[in-house]
């Protein structure tokens, strides 16, 4: 019966259940779950009379909970638009006002009850329900149809004033109905409801009835939100039509903020055309001159990809013609980046002071201040180091108050590895993930347990206070200061656990002799570690949706879910259930965890319990059989997966990678040839079996290049082998976390740190060993040969 529904075959399913309650005796438990099949296969064929009847006829007390919610909403809904008597009316409210707006047939219910509304003259209720309907459903596709109803509603209110006499207001009606008309049409323009707002604005203009100017505050706060924490491509489309609608003049504040945004999405993307075209049109256009600036300074770090010379000119010019500005103080630092890089010490310290003197209390100042001490430290200055680290130690933890130019990798375009073709040009990057990313009281969740927000880490995985801290206990090694440097090691571990620079710290502790804190700690049996029981009703539902073998009602209940407003231990049972609907990927990203940064709590069983779903071994068959290269670990090459697919087997780049290990057409055919996989086609690296045998086999290849050293060989698989040999060519030190700092691509660099931190998670989740850390010693070989002095001249 399951199958039948789950396959589409409603009749048949319905059919089935008759023959088995008439067949058999069964319990009522099971009599219940046959009916609530009969039901969902009714409702979907159309006959919803019988439907009706026969949810009438079940004891919704013998169903799960779950389930029994949803009955609630389908009978509800059913009742709303299908009444037999009046006496439905009255009961489908009753039932569709207990159904949250959040689940799997939250929206539906919603929808219904606002039509019974409207149709039985509740004008105001049903207005002030759909504007409340349409705020929370943000983001969300059935946003335009809550945009729809709340227009709808609006419609009705004008013609009751209409018939009152009161024209004028009803014409200020009609202008909100046409505004809310025009959001559905900009956001969702391909849904059948975006689709029917477009019609209606047409309409409405055709009546010389335009649209009220939209909130600017209002639309603002939407904007910031698709830039910061992107779904997908689909939000840049969705930005760029929204900034059409910011109220005022092109010149305007509102307009030029939106341009702003938009361009700042449109970098992270690569659309760099674009970010170009807005960014030039708000620094000629805008009023502000801090819209200038930032506008101005936008467009230099877009030029510092192609040409040193020009963005060191463009990021100068910034700091000249705007001084005292916060554009100002970033430019200086982005340009003295660039000068350190190229090798002019001179220069670049030059401008990081005046970075620092700019904005002293600021993330501008504490960038600088590291990159002053990282040159200095470079440079063998040691105390003058040391005394920068404390600065930038005492500056404070990062609150983002600052608003941070787009990231854009500072090395210039030509300097690409093109020919190598070991992944040069991928730019693979993580999932923006809003759970994951959103701080403390950025939640607004209700209920449950939030605390373990309060840990949830920058995006990077580690922040400029780890960063500053392991090479302040670098530095007093180098000074002789071994007590310093092992109480500074082992605050990096305690603050962020398995994190990356937690993990280069325990290799260092063990270097002086000391024995990291985990080391000692006896692991609890993975197995064994059970988290708290939800009651989440949703969660409930699905749970028994799986049970019965229905498993796209479970992953359409899953989805349904908005994770921030979930608890702890509702998010742990919602990775559970999405790893037991064969969904790693959903997995990884509803856990409790940050997607890289270690494993706050560890090693307590409840922070081990949410690892183990965070960082699960999916495709186990896969990547601990014959299809991996034997000269990568199982552990490495689950986090190889994690990091570049997030274990999606039919994941694409922008750049045109594939599959679960990301390799690009060039690469992939290039290690099949090396296989004698005579009948590789690019395509097959969909395949969870071929995509890790040959991102393992190209892994395998990189790590026996550079003689095992695991931060090179990752870098090499993210940017290129030729580039990492350049890097080596101008390191002038033996030490893998030194090439690491300064590798010039950022995404690179991150890319690094979270393959090696989560190689560690895993090694400590599956095999109990928490001290693991990659060899950091750099063999001689790969590095170049000192010149000799050239010799003297006899005079």
């Amino acid at each position: 019966m399951a199958a039948a529904l789950a396959a589409g075959q409603l009749a048949r399913a319905a059919a089935l259940v008759d023959q088995a309650l008439e067949a058999a005796s069964p319990s009522p438990l099971q009599q219940g779950l046959l009916l609530f099949l009969k039901v969902l296969a009714l409702q979907r064929a159309g006959r919803f009379t019988e439907a009706i009847g026969t949810a009438a006829d079940t004891d919704f007390d013998l169903l799960p909970a779950g389930l029994r919610h949803h009955l609630e909403a389908l009978l509800g809904m059913l009742l709303a638009d299908h009444p037999r008597k009046p006496a439905d009316r009255r009961r489908a409210e009753q039932l569709l006002v207990r159904v949250g707006l959040q689940g799997r047939y939250g929206p539906s219910a919603r929808f219904a009850l606002l039509r019974l509304l409207l149709r039985s003259g509740h004008l105001e209720r049903a207005c002030s329900l759909a504007a409340e309907t349409a705020r929370r459903l943000e983001r969300r596709p059935a946003e335009s149809r809550a945009l729809n109803l709340l227009a709808r509603c609006h419609r009705q209110r004008a013609a009751r004033l209409s018939r009152a006499g009161d024209r004028a207001a009803a014409r200020d009606e009609l202008r909100r109905a046409a505004t809310n008309y025009r959001l559905a049409a900009a956001l969702w323009p391909a849904t059948p409801a975006g689709k029917q707002a477009g019609a209606a604005l047409e309409q409405l203009a055709a009546r010389k009835i335009r649209a009220a100017p939209a909130e600017g505050g209002r639309l603002l706060q939407r904007l910031a939100l698709l830039a910061h924490h992107p779904r997908g491509r689909r939000d840049l489309w969705r930005l760029l039509r929204l900034r059409r609608l910011a109220p005022g003049p092109a010149s305007g504040p509102w307009r030029c903020s939106a341009d702003l945004l938009a361009a700042e999405l449109a970098v992270r993307f690569r659309w760099f055309r674009t970010a170009r075209r807005l960014l030039r049109r708000v620094r000629r256009r805008a009023e502000d001159v801090s819209q200038r600036a930032r506008a101005a300074l936008d467009l230099a770090s877009l030029t510092a990809r192609y040409s040193f010379p020009a963005a060191l000119q463009a990021y100068s010019q910034v700091a000249r013609l705007w001084p005292g500005s916060e554009a100002a103080a970033w430019a200086l630092l982005l340009g003295g980046k660039m000068l350190l890089r190229r090798g002019r010490q001179q220069e670049a310290s030059g401008w990081l002071r005046r970075a620092v003197s700019l904005r002293p209390d600021g993330l501008v100042a504490l960038q600088a201040r590291f990159s002053l001490a990282w040159q200095a430290g470079r440079h063998g200055e040691a105390d003058r180091a040391l005394a920068l680290l404390e600065a930038v130690l005492a500056g404070g933890p990062q609150t983002g108050q600052e608003s941070a130019p787009p990231e854009v990798d500072l090395a210039p375009a030509a300097e690409r590895d093109k020919p190598s073709g070991d992944g040069d040009d991928r730019q693979a990057r993580e999932p923006a993930d809003p759970a994951a990313e959103a701080g403390p009281g950025q939640d607004g969740g209700a209920g449950g347990e939030q605390s373990w927000q309060q840990h949830t880490p920058p995006r990077d995985g580690f922040d400029i206070h780890q960063r500053a801290r392991y090479w302040r206990a670098r530095f007093r090694l180098l000074a002789g200061d071994r007590a310093g440097a092992v109480s500074d090691l082992v605050q990096v571990i305690e603050e962020r656990p398995l994190g990356y620079y937690a993990v280069l710290a325990a290799a260092r502790l063990r270097e002086c002799g000391a024995r990291p804190p985990w080391q000692q700690v006896l692991l609890n049996p993975v197995s064994s570690l059970v988290g708290p029981t939800s009651m989440h009703v949703e969660l409930q539902a699905a749970r028994s949706y799986l049970e019965l073998g229905l498993s796209l009602e479970a992953r359409a209940t899953l989805l349904a879910l908005d994770r921030r407003r979930l608890s702890y231990a509702d998010r742990l049972e919602l990775a559970r259930l999405w790893l037991q609907a064969g969904e790693p990927s959903a997995a990884v990203w509803s856990a409790p965890l940050p997607f890289s940064a270690g494993v706050p709590g560890f090693p307590s069983p409840r922070a081990l319990a949410a690892a183990r779903l965070a960082y699960p071994r999916a495709f186990a068959g896969v990547i601990e059989g014959p299809d991996r290269d034997e000269r990568v670990e199982p552990e490495l090459a689950y986090a190889l997966v994690r990091a570049e697919s997030s274990f999606r087997p039919r994941a694409r780049s922008p750049a045109g990678a594939l599959g679960l290990t990301q390799l690009v057409r060039r690469t992939a055919r290039r290690t099949a040839r090396r296989l004698r996989l005579r009948s590789f086609r690019f395509w097959q690296l969909l395949r969870p079996e071929r995509a890790v045998r040959l991102g393992t086999a190209h892994l395998g290849d990189l790590l026996d290049r550079y003689c095992g050293s695991l931060p090179l060989a990752l870098a090499a698989y993210n940017a290129g082998s030729g580039a990492v040999d350049r890097w080596l060519a101008g390191l002038g030190d033996d030490q893998a976390d030194t090439f690491v700092e300064e590798i010039p691509y950022l995404e690179t660099g991150r890319y690094v740190r979270k393959v090696i931190s989560f190689t560690a998670v895993y090694r400590a989740l599956y095999r109990q060993d928490a001290s693991w850390a990659p060899r950091l010693r750099i063999a001689p070989e790969l590095l170049p040969e000192p010149h000799p002095p050239p010799p003297r001249k006899n005079l």
